[in-house]
C-alpha cells in the first residue's frame, strides 16, 4: 500500500474516529445532504430528457409532414408528365403513324428532368411506343406493333432520340394486359399503381398513368414511371435523411422506399422492399405497425438507439403510405451527455465542499462537547472542587477551562461546573448522614438481638425454677423461636447489608442451634440446603421460624424407637417461586392426627406453620407415611 502524506495521517482519525455525538450530527446530514443531491440529480436527468424527447417529437412529427409534402411534390412531376402526355395524344388519330415521333417526345422529356425514368403510351390496339431510362444515365427507346409480330423492341438512340440498334427483344408484348394499363381503364382518371417489375430491368417501379379517351371510348393510357429505387434515392437527399432515415410502406406494411438502402433485399430475382426484410427501414415499420398515426416511438438497431414517429400519408391520390421518419439518439443527446458530465462534475464539488463544512461544524461542535464529556468523566463525587477563577490557567481544570468560553458550549460548560460544586456539596452531606444512619441501623439490629437474648435468658431461668416438665420443655421451645429470630438481627449487622439475608448460612445456623441443643434425637443428622439465596427481612424471619418448627417437630417426634434419621432442609428456586421443603426418615405422623406437625396436640406449632405460610402468601403441602414426613412450602419469588 501506499503511505498516506503526513498532512492526511492526523485527518483520517479525526475524520473516522469514535464520537457519538460527531455521529449524530455527521450521518443524518450526510443522508439528507445526498438525497437531496442524488433526487434533483434524478429530477434534472428526467425533465432534460423529457424535454428533449418532447421537443425532437415535434421535430420529427415536423420532419414528417415536410418529407409529405416533398414526396407529393416530387410526385406530382410524373403525374404533370402523364397528363400533359395524353394531352397531345388526344389529338393523334393514326397511331401507327405516331409512334416514332412519340419516341422523340419521351426521350427529350427524360433528356429534360430526372425525376422520371420511363415515359410510355399504350393504344387500345395494342400499339406501344416509350422511352426508358437505363443504367448509366442512357436513355433507350422502344416500340411494340401488332402489325410487325407484337415484340416490344428496345434500341439504343441517337441525339434525335430516333432509333439505333436493338439491345433487347420482348416477345408477345401487349400493353393492354399490362399493371399499369388495367389500372388507367379501372380508375378512369390519373393515378398510381401499384409496385411491379418493368419488363426491361425487373425492377419494381410506381406509374402515373393518364386514360384518354375518343368518342367515348378509351383510346390510350399515357404512363411515366418512377422506380422504387429513384424514390429512395430521393428520400436520402433529404435533410433528415442525412442524419437519421425516412421512408415509405404501403398500406400492408411493405417498404415502397427507404434512405437506408440495407432495407432492400432480394426476392424472386427482383429488388424489392418488403417488412420481413432487414435494415433499419424495415425495423422501424415492424416497431409502428401497430401505432396510430403521430405516434413516436424508441427503437434499437444493434447498438444504436433511434427515436422515430410515424405519419398517415394518403395525397391526392388516395395512396394510402405510411410515413416514418427517424434520427439517432445520439444526434441531440450527445450534447446533453456533455452537458450531464459537466452537472454532475459541478454537482459532486458541490457536493463534496458541503460535507467538508459538514465536518468542519461538526468537529467545532462535537470535539468541545467531548472534551467536555472526558473532564466531567474525571470528575469525582466528594472531591474538591477547584474555583471558577485562579490567578493562572494551568491550575484551572478541563472543565472549567471550557467553561472560559463565551459560546453556548461554554455556558454549558459553566453549568456542569456549578452543578459539579453543588453536588459535592450535596454528596458529602448525604455521604455523612448516610453513614450515621447506617451506625445507628448497626445498633439498632445489635440492640434487638440483645434484647431477643435477654428475652431467652429469662425464660431460661424461669424454667429453671420451675418442676412441671411440660411447662420447661415449653420454654424451650418459645427459645428456640426466639433465637431463630435473634439469628435474623445478628446477619444483619454483621454482614452491613440491610437489605437481605444470606439463607444458607441463616437456616444452617438455625439448624445447628437446634441440633446441638440436646433435643431428643440428638445423634439424628440435620442437613440444610439453600443455594445461597437471599430474601428480605420480612420473608426471611417467617422461614426461620417455620424451619425452627419443623426441624423441632422432627427430632421430637419422627425418630421415637429409633437410634437416630435424616432430616433435610433446602430452599430452592423454581421459575417464579420459592420452594421451602423439610423432610425426615423417620415414622411418619400418626394416622389418627394427620396433618398435624406436632403429633396429634393441639399445639402452637400446628397452628404457627400455617400462620407463618400464609405470612409468606404460599402453599402449605405435608405428607406423611411409614417412610417419614415431607412439609413443602411454595411462595412466590
Amino acid at each position: 500500500m501506499v503511505p498516506l502524506p503526513r498532512r492526511f495521517r492526523g485527518f483520517l482519525p479525526w475524520l473516522f474516529g469514535v464520537g457519538g455525538m460527531k455521529r449524530t450530527i455527521l450521518i443524518p446530514y450526510v443522508i439528507l445532504i445526498v438525497m437531496g443531491f442524488g433526487a434533483g440529480w434524478l429530477l434534472y436527468l428526467e425533465g432534460s430528457r423529457s424535454a428533449v424527447l418532447g421537443t425532437v417529437d415535434l421535430l420529427l412529427a415536423e420532419s414528417a409532414a415536410r418529407a409529405s409534402e416533398s414526396i407529393s411534390e416530387f410526385l406530382a412531376g410524373s403525374v404533370a408528365l402523364s397528363e400533359a402526355n395524353a394531352a397531345q395524344i388526344a389529338e393523334i388519330s393514326d397511331s401507327r403513324a405516331a409512334l416514332l415521333s412519340l419516341q422523340r417526345l419521351f426521350y427529350r422529356e427524360l433528356q429534360a428532368r430526372d425525376d422520371v425514368d420511363l415515359a410510355s403510351v399504350g393504344f387500345s390496339d395494342g400499339r406501344y411506343a416509350e422511352a426508358q431510362r437505363v443504367s448509366g444515365g442512357l436513355i433507350h427507346v422502344g416500340e411494340a406493333d401488332p402489325a410487325k409480330g407484337g415484340d416490344l423492341v428496345l434500341e439504343t438512340a441517337d441525339i434525335h432520340g430516333n432509333p439505333d440498334y436493338v439491345v433487347m427483344r420482348h416477345a408477345g408484348y401487349d400493353p393492354r394486359a399490362r399493371p399499369w394499363f388495367q389500372r388507367a381503364r379501372e380508375a378512369g382518371k390519373t393515378s398510381w399503381t401499384e409496385p411491379y417489375p418493368m419488363v426491361s430491368s425487373r425492377e419494381l417501379s410506381m406509374t402515373a398513368v393518364s386514360p384518354v379517351y375518343g368518342e367515348g371510348k378509351l383510346f390510350a393510357v399515357t404512363t411515366a414511371n418512377v422506380t422504387l429505387g429513384r424514390l429512395s434515392a430521393y428520400l436520402s437527399r433529404m435533410e433528415t435523411a442525412r442524419s437519421g432515415i425516412a421512408a415509405i410502406a404501403d398500406r400492408d406494411g411493405h417498404l415502397l422506399a427507404s434512405s437506408d438502402f440495407s432495407s432492400l433485399v432480394e426476392a424472386s430475382g427482383s429488388r424489392r422492399m418488403a417488412a420481413e426484410g432487414g435494415g433499419l427501414a424495415a425495423l422501424t415499420f415492424r416497431e409502428s405497425s401497430r401505432l396510430p398515426t403521430g405516434s413516436a416511438f424508441t427503437l434499437k438497431d444493434g447498438r444504436f438507439r433511434y427515436r422515430a414517429v410515424v405519419r398517415d400519408w394518403t395525397g391526392p391520390w388516395e395512396l394510402s403510405w405510411r410515413v416514418v421518419v427517424a434520427l439517432p439518439e445520439s444526434m441531440f443527446y450527445a450534447p446533453l451527455e456533455a452537458l450531464d458530465r459537466k452537472a454532475l462534475i459541478v454537482l459532486v464539488v458541490m457536493l463534496s465542499l458541503v460535507l467538508l463544512i459538514a465536518f468542519l461544524a461538526a468537529g467545532r461542535v462535537s470535539g468541545p462537547l467531548r472534551e467536555l464529556g472526558d473532564a466531567i468523566a474525571l470528575l469525582e463525587p466528594g472531591s474538591p472542587s477547584l474555583p471558577m477563577r485562579l490567578p493562572s490557567m494551568a491550575d484551572l481544570s478541563k472543565a472549567e477551562r471550557i467553561a472560559l468560553r463565551s459560546d453556548e458550549i461554554g455556558q454549558l460548560a459553566s453549568a456542569f461546573v456549578g452543578m459539579s460544586a453543588r453536588l459535592n456539596e450535596g454528596f458529602t452531606t448525604l455521604k455523612a448522614s448516610l453513614a450515621d444512619k447506617e451506625i445507628l441501623l448497626k445498633e439498632i439490629h445489635h440492640r434487638v438481638k440483645n434484647n431477643l437474648q435477654i428475652v431467652s435468658s429469662i425464660l431460661s431461668l424461669q424454667g429453671s425454677l420451675s418442676e412441671d416438665l411440660d411447662f420447661r420443655e415449653s420454654i424451650e421451645y418459645v427459645q428456640d423461636r426466639i433465637q431463630a429470630m435473634a439469628f435474623v438481627h445478628e446477619d444483619l449487622y454483621r454482614s452491613g447489608d440491610f437489605r437481605a439475608v444470606r439463607m444458607d448460612e441463616y437456616l444452617g445456623r438455625v439448624c445447628d442451634s437446634l441440633h446441638s441443643a440436646g433435643r431428643p434425637g440428638g445423634s439424628t443428622e440435620v442437613h440444610v440446603r439453600a443455594a445461597e439465596i437471599e430474601l428480605s427481612l420480612d420473608r426471611a424471619l417467617p422461614c426461620g421460624l417455620i424451619v425452627s418448627e419443623l426441624v423441632t417437630n422432627s427430632l421430637k417426634h419422627a425418630f421415637e424407637g429409633r437410634a437416630g434419621g435424616r432430616v433435610e432442609v433446602s430452599l430452592g428456586r423454581s421459575g417464579d417461586r420459592f420452594l421451602l421443603l423439610v423432610s425426615d426418615d423417620g415414622i411418619g405422623i400418626p394416622a389418627a392426627a394427620p396433618g398435624r406437625p406436632e403429633q396429634g396436640k393441639e399445639g402452637l406449632g400446628s397452628q404457627l406453620v400455617p400462620g407463618l405460610a400464609d405470612q409468606l402468601k404460599g402453599d402449605l403441602e405435608i405428607e406423611s407415611d411409614h417412610g417419614g414426613t415431607r412439609t413443602l412450602i411454595s411462595f412466590p419469588a
